[in-house]
């Protein structure tokens, strides 16, 4: 995600230089402008080298991206610019059809980002709205709403992590569980999920040679390690994520196995109609209850999503877990007692 996000700001990068027709813009300077990009927004003090420049304007003039910059090298001046005057690769006309279309999809962006919405992005967006020339002076109706967490701490780090990840490098990171000291740990990073309105990094702890969740609101600091970064055996997101609901295993190495709960009442409808889980399936059903089976890692977020239904649910195995589920519900009651 990092990486297209900075292949897509170089580009926008490119198109101001060659916009600007009373300066040369040799491939020197091109990657000099991306550079100063790249480090305001991204913190990144690194140059692109003249490879990645050179592809970069190669997939300008490819029409991959919706249009075909001509971008030329002039051979009098030693330096690139656009063939046609006043050329911008936001200048493509669109009908009205496709200007209804682009205004609720950047109303529908801007409600989900929130206040997450990534700096380059905001900026992105900033320039299609004048460019298109769709800026309104009334604030757009909300017909989306997603809840958002109140927790906005420490998610400066969810994007250089993003770049850690895609460029596999491990990292030395400073974190505090809660009533805990603070601790280093050697990680190579892998995934990050925002689950329950809270993001969270999921990486190989060189320490104890185990995956661990990390979430970034306790997370102090982050910096690149000279350590070799371990490979994740190929696994993706999706793929790690599947057996589960939500982030966390109650150990690295747990297998998933099955589980069965009856379902009475309108749970019994709502479990039909809206599944907590990809593996779930009907095995019974009648008129007051339905048997589902789950076969998934059984760990803390599906507890709390049975508990969420404690009254019209009962547990039919594993009966280890049914037995924490009762033990929760004990002292539940002891303390409201």
């Amino acid at each position: 995600m990092a990486t297209n996000l900075h292949a897509m700001m170089r580009y926008q990068t490119i198109d101001r230089c060659l916009k600007k027709v009373d300066q040369i813009w040799t491939w020197q300077k091109l990657a000099d402008a991306c550079a100063d990009m790249l480090g305001k927004e991204f913190k990144i003090e690194k140059t692109p080298a003249r490879r990645t420049i050179m592809k970069d304007i190669q997939i300008m003039r490819s029409g991959k991206l919706g249009y075909e910059a001509p971008i030329v090298f002039d051979r009098s001046s030693l330096g690139f610019k656009y063939a046609e005057t006043g050329f911008s690769i936001f200048n493509k006309p669109i009908g009205n059809n496709e200007l209804s279309e682009i205004k609720n999809a950047l109303n529908i962006l801007q409600q989900f980002s929130g206040n997450e919405m990534i700096p380059e992005l905001q900026e992105v967006l900033v320039e299609l709205e004048y460019t298109l020339s769709i800026q309104s002076k009334e604030k757009p109706k909300t017909i989306i709403h997603i809840d958002e967490s109140l927790n906005v701490l420490k998610k400066q780090w969810l994007y250089p992590l993003l770049n850690y990840i895609n460029e596999q490098k491990a990292i030395r990171m400073l974190y505090q569980s809660f009533g805990k000291e603070e601790k280093e740990y050697l990680i190579s990073p892998y995934f990050l999920k925002k689950y329950n309105g809270r993001w969270n990094l999921i990486g190989l702890s060189h320490e104890k040679n185990e995956a661990r969740t990390f979430p970034l609101d306790r997370i102090i600091e982050v910096k690149e390690s000279l350590k070799e970064y371990i490979q994740n055996n190929g696994k993706d997101a999706n793929s790690y994520f599947k057996d589960m609901i939500g982030i966390s295993k109650y150990r690295d190495k747990q297998k998933k196995e099955k589980v069965q709960f009856k379902a009475l009442g309108l749970n019994k409808s709502y479990m039909l109609s809206k599944p907590i889980h990809s593996s779930q399936i009907c095995i019974k059903e009648t008129e007051t209850f339905a048997i589902f089976e789950l076969n998934l890692i059984t760990n803390y977020e599906l507890e709390m999503e049975l508990l969420a239904r404690c009254d019209e649910i009962e547990i039919l195995k594993p009966k280890h877990l049914r037995k924490r589920l009762l033990e929760r519900a004990k002292k539940f009651i002891e303390i409201n007692h």
